[in-house]
């Protein structure tokens, strides 16, 4: 049981740096919508398909971060 809790650790941190470095690359998610009602802002037909990889990174990114944090829980119990 020891033996499961420690990899349970070591994976949880390993998921935690690369959701954080993915994170990094590509910053958080946000909706451009919103933004455009905060600032006068015009996004370039060219640009959305880079916008929308970004957002599903962003997310992909957010949620292996979220499964560190869940695996490194398990690993303290």
């Amino acid at each position: 049981m020891e033996n499961i809790q420690y990899w349970c650790r070591i994976l949880g941190l390993i998921f935690d740096i690369i959701g954080i470095v993915m994170l990094f690359y590509n910053g958080l998610p946000f909706n451009p919508d919103v933004l455009d009602s905060y600032v006068e802002i015009e996004i370039l037909e060219s640009e959305k398909p880079k916008l929308n990889r970004q957002k599903k990174l962003s997310f992909i990114s957010l949620f292996i971060l979220i499964i560190g944090f869940v695996l490194q829980l398990i690993g303290s119990f």
